[in-house]
């Protein structure tokens, strides 16, 4: 084989690997379940409630929120996330959240509301 297709060859193969640090992190939750709680805004003028129904499949979720209060038409619906160790990922129109599992019990920044605000919701059973 000649010098030139050999060094192409490690220059492919090369940019192709894949470090262990790149691949997605194994959930260390399930989060499948029905939940429910509140969210409030950061300066705690505007509340309301949230209903989430999930289903864990991997790294992947999917499901239907229901968030009530100050919220944009389009929030309520299909969701889909994604879990990395014990942080749930997911998007609905214009609304994002980043939860911290703990338990049975999720919190974290939720983005597209009118404005900033927390997530904090429950698992209803177990």
């Amino acid at each position: 084989m000649p010098r030139a297709a050999i060094v192409l060859w490690l220059l492919l193969a090369s940019a192709c690997a894949h470090s262990p640090s790149e691949a997605p992190a194994t959930p260390t939750v399930d989060v499948t379940g029905n939940w429910v709680g509140t969210w409030v805004t950061d300066d705690h003028r505007l509340t309301g409630s949230c209903h989430l129904n999930v289903k864990q499949d991997g790294t992947f979720v999917t499901g239907v929120l229901l968030l009530t209060g100050v919220v944009p038409p389009q929030t309520n619906g299909y969701i889909d996330g994604t879990i990395t160790n014990d942080q749930l990922t997911l998007a609905r129109g214009s609304v994002s959240a980043s939860l911290k599992v703990d338990g049975n019990s999720m919190r974290g920044p939720i983005s597209g509301l009118a404005g900033p605000a927390t997530l904090s919701i429950q698992r209803l059973g177990r």
